[in-house]
């Protein structure tokens, strides 16, 4: 590509980036701001419409206007890294929650950002859940030395506020108001086969996920929902898990691990 080609370009690129355009700026290649300013309000606008479409839910709770206002200060301090939009908005729940104008909704950026992990799950790999028949040839001692491969859709939000429930709320065919009580919520957000399903867990299951999804074993795992809750049942929440989708392997321990597993090391 010839230079001035190379040239032209970056100028145009740095005009449309540019929160105001003077003919400094734009040199002599591009010295009328006002040409420039037709693709400067197509590009704004195509974006403000990728987080429309990525945040439903928190443009209805804020409106039209409110969200515009929002949007165009997001994109001025976070441009698009990649040509592939479908990520683009992964920083909006933080910068809502420094967002000054927002302070009234504190639950606002909690909403954003399980609505950006519906997105991330959606887009998420496919994967074949395991079967519950699994575990018919395990001893409790394998299993509970094993390791529990989550879907690659898998999700976890925990919030202070219901966010769960304002997301249900704001879907269409259900009206704000139908939020049974304003209490903090854990959520798992997975799409184990065609459709991203957003479900309230209890804090237990939320911290043998979270345990799970570093990479411990089920025992440990296990360990730390009871932390949580002394009343964690581990066997129907397996059960729950393997039925929803949410486990696609698990990695049988060695007898040597098995071994220290049950001497408690």
């Amino acid at each position: 590509m010839p230079p001035d080609m190379l040239h032209t370009q970056a100028l145009f690129a740095r005009g449309l980036l540019a929160k105001s355009l003077s003919k400094d700026m734009l040199g002599g290649l591009l010295s009328r701001p006002d040409r420039i300013a037709v693709h400067r309000n197509n590009n704004m606008m195509s974006l403000i419409g990728v987080l429309e479409a990525h945040f439903p839910v928190t443009r209805r709770i804020v409106g039209d206007e409110f969200f515009q206002w929002l949007a165009r200060e997001f994109i001025g301090q976070h441009r698009p890294s990649s040509p592939v939009l479908m990520t683009y908005g992964a920083e909006l729940p933080a910068f809502i929650a420094r967002f000054a104008p927002a302070e009234e909704l504190p639950y606002l950026a909690d909403v954003a950002q399980l609505e950006f992990a519906w997105i991330s799950a959606y887009h998420s790999a496919e994967h074949d859940a395991t079967e519950l028949a699994v575990l018919n040839g395990m001893t409790l001692e394998s299993l509970m030395a094993a390791q529990l491969v989550l879907h690659p859709s898998l999700r976890l939000l925990g919030s202070s506020y219901p966010v769960a429930s304002i997301w249900q709320a704001h879907q269409p065919g259900h009206a704000p108001d139908e939020i049974a009580a304003w209490a903090p919520e854990q959520i798992m957000i997975l799409r184990p086969a065609g459709d991203v399903v957003v479900s309230r867990i209890e804090p237990d299951a939320m911290a043998f996920l979270s345990a799970l999804q570093d990479g411990r074993s089920v025992a440990t795992a296990g360990s730390q929902a009871l932390v949580a809750s002394p009343t964690f049942d581990l066997g129907p929440t397996l059960m729950q898990l393997l039925a929803s989708g949410a486990i696609v392997k698990i990695i049988e321990p060695s007898e040597d691990l098995i071994t220290r597993c049950e001497a408690g090391a």
